[in-house]
């Protein structure tokens, strides 16, 4: 796990064998292509936004017009760029940030000529892995704002909860503002809160 939450440093590397699942197939694994850069509500089925299929991950079925999530492994594949518009306060990904839940593991992966950028465009943070495991390859994390009290405070690009796992590879945080870690929490620290697992290969995490 991570230490204390702390404005992020420019760039931290690990070494060891990271897992590539935008680059090799899983037996059972599901692949969600993400068909519009928008941020529509979760009914609405004239396209796959990234709202609707990391909701496909949580709960490992269709919504709006993208395909089922698997338990094994979900691999959603970025355009160009998307970006959140809904605005709410909940952790079942209705609105608001995006909430990764235990539907099982969730690669976002981005082009293979570029990186695939997820901006958050109203006040509050990009990603909140609530449980379970995310893996973020060939993407960039920008705009989120996290200046809420407590847990709401924490991770203005990315929050792990405890218990979750987090993987950055290729990837850039940048551009994102909290009271406390503005581009990635792992944990708030208060009242037990230890955080989760946080891995960081080749990528920059700069707020």
């Amino acid at each position: 796990a991570a230490a204390m939450p702390h404005p992020a440093t420019r760039s931290r590397i690990t070494r060891g064998t990271v897992a590539h699942p935008g680059r090799g197939g899983t037996a059972g694994a599901a692949t969600i292509t993400v068909t519009r850069g928008d941020d529509p509500p979760l009914a609405d089925a004239t396209g796959c936004s990234l709202r609707q299929a990391v909701q496909a991950a949580n709960t490992n079925a269709a919504v709006g017009a993208c395909a089922a999530g698997e338990a094994t492994l979900d691999t959603v594949r970025l355009p160009d760029s998307v970006f959140l518009s809904t605005s709410g306060l909940d952790d079942t990904n209705v609105a608001g940030d995006l909430d990764v839940l235990a539907g099982g593991p969730l690669a976002i992966v981005g082009a293979d000529d570029g990186p695939g950028t997820i901006r958050q465009l109203r006040s509050d943070r990009v990603l909140n892995v609530v449980a379970g495991s995310l893996t973020l390859e060939r993407v960039v994390v920008t705009g989120g704002v996290a200046t809420g009290v407590a847990a709401d405070g924490f991770g203005g690009g990315i929050f792990v909860r405890a218990g979750a796992q987090l993987t950055l590879t290729e990837t850039t945080v940048t551009g994102n503002a909290a009271v406390q870690a503005g581009g990635i929490a792992n944990g708030t620290r208060m009242a037990g809160d230890t955080g989760g697992a946080v891995r960081i290969t080749a990528s920059t995490v700069s707020g």
